[in-house]
């Protein structure tokens, strides 16, 4: 074709207009315009557009429209706007301005009556470059009346899975002011009825209860007057607000006063009810107070009851048997602040649930805003009461092992100085304590914990174990999370001073590790006569190789004196084991089991020495053991990986044929097995004693 021919894809959208009618002074009357994108994309069709302007005003610059009447517009833009697609229907849309001074860039609409319509904006990638270039807008708009009546919107961007919608059946503006150069924006009510509002942050099903990635609003109902905004002058008086949420959260009342001047912002009195709760905010705040260099004071107090329902509602999916056993008494709040960024104050921190428990927290915080140079500190106190709902959690069958005792008290403090958070806490419960002390730094990720067990009676917390007294210690301390890089170090420090289980009791049993450079220590030491042991473990850990040895010399270990066994058991033995591993395909293990004896009320006599190799890579896993003279060697042609895999399948299915039939057919489970050469099995003396 010839190159100044037009194509069919860079042709021009056609215009087609049914009729159109211009008569004295300016009164034009379009009507069936119908503009199409070749082929056959419709872009937009009109089916009647009034235009009623009158002719002397515009020899002094001024317009005065009598009226605008739009009616029947469908759009749909394609892909002709880059990184954006808006496509909908427009039934009515009326307006009526009696004055628009193009000098002076002011107007009055006195009528904006826009109905039956629903426009739908796509949002997508755009490369095209931002145009910095802006011309001031000054206008001044004064806006009698708007009325909007059965409006709906929707926005939708692809890209990250966001939609907007809304609904509007009914909602009106009075006497409205829009100053564009003064940015300053008021109205005398705004009025929204039976609308609905919908948000949804991504594409997977809600979740039970108050999900804030979809939330849902229904039969939204509200009335605001004295609405201003100009800059740090606010104002609104909301006299109703009613909403439903899709989880079942409903605001049956949202009423008060907010207002700000240069100076500071006020909140009189603003309440906030459902048909369970109510919340109740005072607060005064400079705005000198949120300044860089603060001066003033902020002073704020929240008052809340929570209900039951409300409560269980914004927790989400909760087992039944808890939401029965929840008490059905109100949450009570009360939290109360003062200062500013620089220095605040939590003056009132109390929450309480009725016999259930009590909290109070205390504290306060300099330099706010700076994570450097901030410095706070939290006291809190709390006890419990009947905390027995909490149980309701557990399974039914699980619920009489455990119980939570009244009277347990939690007293501790927090604090943040120098980037460094530090913690004490102590727990009592009866005659026990347990005591926590601990610090973190994240900018080094240093970190040091000691936790301090006395006298602790866990059958208060498991009243059908045997487990009655319990004293012990752990301290930890170290730099770092990876714990294959060289700069990371940790110890480890542990004790075991009593532990009373049934008719015996343990103690003397310590435990001591360390990583340094790589080098990883762990020593568990027992003098406690009845399980006598010294274990070690050596290891040197890298991202591709980990080597580790583990000695133990057990002395004594009597299961029968540790209640384990019935019947009188006791043995010592002598472990040795080595293991090195890539973290991937291969792996080598070593293990001997010696000097092994075993006692009983008839006899007593020492196994022969077990020894134990395995070896897996990329396509072979060995493993051979002897016991004495007996020994057995299997070879499987792949890596123990997927051999582990097939294993899990074929016990899945056997699990699954057990639930089905009650029977196994070993045929269906055979093709299943791994291939492990059962030749290489040998008996190198049956007479040999194990």
């Amino acid at each position: 074709p010839n190159d100044n021919t037009l194509s069919l894809h860079d042709a021009l959208p056609i215009f087609g207009i049914e009729q159109i009618r211009l008569s004295f002074p300016l009164d034009l009357t379009v009507k069936g315009v119908e503009v199409v994108n070749p082929p056959a994309d419709t872009l937009l069709s009109l089916q009647s557009l009034t235009v009623r302007v009158r002719a002397l005003p515009l020899l002094r610059k001024q317009v005065l429209v009598e009226a605008i009447d739009l009616r029947n517009v469908k759009v749909n833009t394609g892909t002709m706007i880059e990184g954006m697609e808006i496509k909908g229907f427009l039934g009515k849309l009326y307006l009526h301005a009696d004055r628009i001074d193009l000098s002076e860039e002011k107007a009055t609409f006195n009528t904006v009556d826009l109905s039956d319509t629903a426009i739908t904006l796509l949002l997508n990638d755009s490369t095209s470059k931002e145009d910095t270039t802006s011309t001031p807008l000054n206008w001044v708009l004064k806006l009698d009346k708007i009325s909007l009546d059965r409006v709906a919107f929707a926005l939708q961007m692809p890209s990250d899975s966001l939609r907007l919608t809304a609904f509007v059946n009914k909602a009106g503006l009075n006497n409205g002011l829009v100053d564009l150069g003064a940015e300053q924006y008021k109205a005398r009510n705004f009025d929204i009825t039976n609308s609905t509002f919908a948000y949804d942050g991504n594409y997977a099903t809600p979740e039970q209860g108050l999900d804030f990635s979809h939330i849902s609003f229904t039969n939204l109902n509200t009335s605001i007057d004295s609405i201003l905004y100009q800059g740090k002058e606010i104002n609104a008086h909301i006299k109703e607000f009613f909403v439903e949420e899709r989880s079942g959260l409903k605001v049956s009342a949202l009423a008060g006063n907010v207002r700000s001047d240069h100076e500071q912002i006020d909140v009189p009195d603003l309440l906030l009810q459902t048909p369970n709760s109510e919340v109740r905010l005072t607060a005064t705040i400079p705005w000198s107070s949120l300044e860089d260099h603060p001066q003033g004071s902020m002073k704020a107090l929240l008052n809340a009851s929570l209900g039951k329902e409300d409560l269980l509602i914004a927790a989400g999916s909760l087992p039944e048997d808890f939401k029965k056993a929840y008490p059905d008494k109100p949450l009570a709040i009360t939290a109360g602040v003062e200062g500013n960024l620089s220095s605040i104050r939590i003056t009132q921190g109390d929450i309480m649930l009725p016999g259930a428990f009590q909290m109070n927290v205390t504290g306060s915080m300099e330099s706010v805003t700076d994570s450097i140079r901030r410095t706070g500190e939290i006291q809190l106190k709390a006890r419990s009461g009947n905390l027995d709902f909490l149980l309701a959690m557990l399974p039914a069958s699980q619920r009489d092992q455990f119980a939570i005792p009244a009277g347990i008290q939690l007293k501790g403090e927090a604090t943040v100085a120098n980037q460094e958070y530090r913690t004490e806490l102590v727990l009592t419960q009866d005659k026990g304590k347990v005591g926590l002390t601990a610090r973190y730094n994240p900018v080094q990720l240093a970190y040091e914990a000691n936790l301090r067990i006395d006298s602790l009676e866990p059958t208060h917390f498991m009243p059908k174990d045997s487990l009655f007294w319990l004293t012990a210690s752990v301290k930890a301390e170290g730099r770092g999370t990876d714990p294959f890089s060289e700069r990371t170090w940790a110890k480890l420090d542990g004790k075991i001073s009593d532990i009373r289980y049934g008719a015996s009791s343990v103690s003397d049993v310590s435990i001591d590790g360390s990583l340094e450079k790589n080098l990883l220590k762990v020593d568990l030491l027992s003098k406690y006569p009845l399980a006598k042991m010294d274990v070690s473990l050596n290891a040197t850990l890298h991202k591709h190789e980990v080597k580790a040895m583990l000695i133990a010399d057990v002395e004594n270990m009597d299961l029968q004196g540790m209640h384990l066994m019935a019947n009188p058991f006791a043995t010592s033995f002598q472990l040795f084991a080595e293991a090195e591993s890539n973290l991937d395909e291969d792996n080598t293990i070593d293990v001997t089991l010696g000097n092994w004896e075993v006692v009983t009320p008839k006899q007593s006599f020492k196994p022969k020495t077990l020894t134990l190799h395995a070896r897996t890579d990329i396509d072979t896993t060995r493993v051979s053991f002897h016991a004495g003279d007996l020994g057995i060697i299997l070879t499987g042609n792949d890596c123990i990986h997927h051999i582990t895999d097939k294993l899990t399948k074929v016990s899945n299915d056997i699990t699954l044929q057990l639930e089905r039939d009650s029977t196994v057919n070993l045929e269906i489970l055979r093709p299943l097995l791994p291939d492990i050469d059962r030749k290489s099995t040998r008996l190198n003396s049956s007479h040999s004693s194990v």
